[in-house]
């Protein structure tokens, strides 16, 4: 933990030009990637206050995800293309959905090991911190999502250090963030400070931090999403055990002091969709109940309802 406090604080340059820089991290499945959203809602909508750039952290090749419990969802274009391919589509989305977007894009595609590659390289025996037995044939996918989020920090340190710009906020999203309206980023952000160093939807939040969409500090950001594995293992290490992902979350922030803020859904209008095709998207039960649904978008919800 103190080796990455020093490399963070050595490459904490001064953003002296242009308007705050956000990096927005997208990790996930490529057969689940949805980048309209986020370049219509966020990119789009506040392109005039801040300058944006995307790093993209997906499986790729053969890994398809059906949807919940079996939904008639579709796998995204992107399921079986190379990381250039990715990266020229999803350029093109967002420029698209933008009017001076030009910012970069980068792309890291990796295949999911397995549970036993996982484990082996922490010197476990097993990846079994997370209780919840819904997980139990999830994890290796569950612990390629931590893997993701910690390539797109090294990434985003990377970046900086190349560049000698740092960024100023964090949006950490899953590959299948869907925004049900555009995203006040000016005024979310105005919320992160000395007693709040991570945003996320108050609703649906499983008794954890929601995991859809995050916004945070640059700082407790990198330092959050750079220690995934070593929070996981430092859990295997005191024989200490988290309900689901969402309690892992809100326990890792937790061991790194980091002050929570949850925000409601009409003023984070975030949700997860699936694809039914190539232009049309749906939404699963799990994701809009408990009333976790702007004001104003329940028809919609109704009509666009996972069959």
């Amino acid at each position: 933990m103190q080796v990455l406090y020093i490399f963070i604080s050595i490459i904490d340059y001064s953003n002296c030009t242009g308007q705050p820089k956000i990096a927005i991290c997208v990790a996930g499945l490529a057969s689940r990637y949805q980048p309209e959203s986020i370049a219509k809602n966020i990119i789009g909508a506040n392109e005039n206050d801040f300058d944006f750039d995307i790093f993209l952290s997906l499986q790729t090749k053969n890994v398809h995800f059906s949807g919940h419990r079996g939904l008639h969802t579709q796998s995204t274009i992107y399921t079986d293309l190379d990381h250039n391919q990715i990266q020229e589509i999803a350029t093109k989305i967002y420029t698209d959905n933008s009017q001076k977007f030009n910012g970069f894009v980068t792309v890291s595609t990796r295949q999911i090991r397995t549970v036993r590659e996982y484990a082996n390289e922490l010197g476990l025996n097993e990846l079994d911190r997370i209780s919840q037995g819904e997980y139990w044939g999830l994890r290796d996918k569950v612990f390629s999502m931590f893997e993701n989020q910690e390539e797109c920090a090294k990434s985003i340190i990377v970046k900086e250090f190349v560049t000698g710009k740092k960024y100023n906020f964090i949006i950490m999203a899953r590959e299948d963030t869907y925004l049900f309206k555009p995203l006040n980023m000016t005024s979310v952000v105005s919320m992160l400070g000395k007693n709040c160093s991570i945003i996320t939807r108050r609703c649906l939040n499983w008794g954890g931090l929601g995991t859809r969409m995050q916004v945070t500090t640059r700082r407790f950001g990198l330092l959050l999403y750079g220690s995934r594995t070593t929070f996981y293992k430092y859990l295997a290490d005191q024989d200490m055990k988290v309900y689901n992902t969402e309690d892992l979350e809100k326990k890792h922030v937790e061991w790194l002091h980091g002050i929570p803020l949850e925000i409601s859904i009409d003023l984070f209008p975030v949700s997860a969709s699936r694809y039914i095709n190539q232009t049309s998207v749906c939404f699963v039960g799990q994701e809009v109940q408990d009333n976790c649904i702007p004001k104003g978008y329940e028809s919609f919800v109704q009509h666009n309802f996972c069959s």
